[in-house]
């Protein structure tokens, strides 16, 4: 439960409107009043202010500008350099020609905006011929996490989230990240009043690109 408030706190922060924390507070306090669940409720709020202070933490060293979105790379140079200087990253190689790739655009899009702990990047795979090459990238899209400049795992097409081949649960791919430990929790709610990412694919077209042409 308290995750929700943690959450609803970074969205605020992510707005601008820093608040009153009081708020956030009060609003736990009336979910559980329930007597049975009234011996949890200090935990439960200690559990929230730890979240909001790492929230705080994260945003003191950060410049939300940058945090909270998919940004866009055009050199190695640049990618490698974001890779070393960021704890947890995210990393799209991409064919922006690749109805698949679009979609996992889209979905990476909407979990950026709820981890301002994680940096997400995309880069065009023909822009990092020595990175494609060094990782041994042959199916797009291809999707490498790193934690600590290290990789820590990588997502190749749809396989690991979804039997299909054209969509998959935003859910699926959060759970793998948080598995991976790139994100520090799972999200209760993936609307945004800042970034509201539309969904720009036709998934009626038939694909008819083949993944492995990079």
């Amino acid at each position: 439960m308290e995750s929700k408030y943690a959450e609803k706190y970074q969205d605020r922060l992510i707005l601008g409107d820093d608040g009153d924390d009081d708020e956030l507070f009060d609003e736990l306090e009336k979910d559980i009043e329930d007597q049975f669940l009234a011996k949890y409720r200090a935990e439960r709020i200690q559990q929230l202010k730890q979240e909001i202070t790492k929230i705080k933490d994260h945003s003191s060293n950060i410049n939300l500008n940058d945090h909270g979105n998919m940004k866009t790379i055009d050199t190695e140079d640049e990618l490698l350099k974001e890779t070393v200087d960021n704890e947890r990253v995210v990393i799209h190689f991409f064919n922006p020609s690749f109805s698949t790739c679009r979609i996992m655009d889209e979905k990476l899009s909407i979990i950026s905006t709820k981890h301002i702990g994680t940096r997400f990047f995309r880069i065009e795979a023909h822009r990092a011929p020595f990175l494609v090459a060094k990782l041994g990238i042959k199916v797009l899209p291809c999707v490498v996490l790193y934690y600590k400049g290290l990789e820590r795992d990588r997502i190749v097409g749809f396989d690991r989230l979804s039997n299909s081949q054209t969509n998959f649960e935003l859910e699926a791919l959060e759970e793998l990240l948080l598995d991976s430990g790139i994100v520090e929790r799972r999200t209760v709610d993936f609307s945004n009043l800042r970034n509201k990412v539309q969904n720009k694919v036709d998934q009626s077209k038939s694909d008819s690109e083949s993944d492995l042409d990079m």
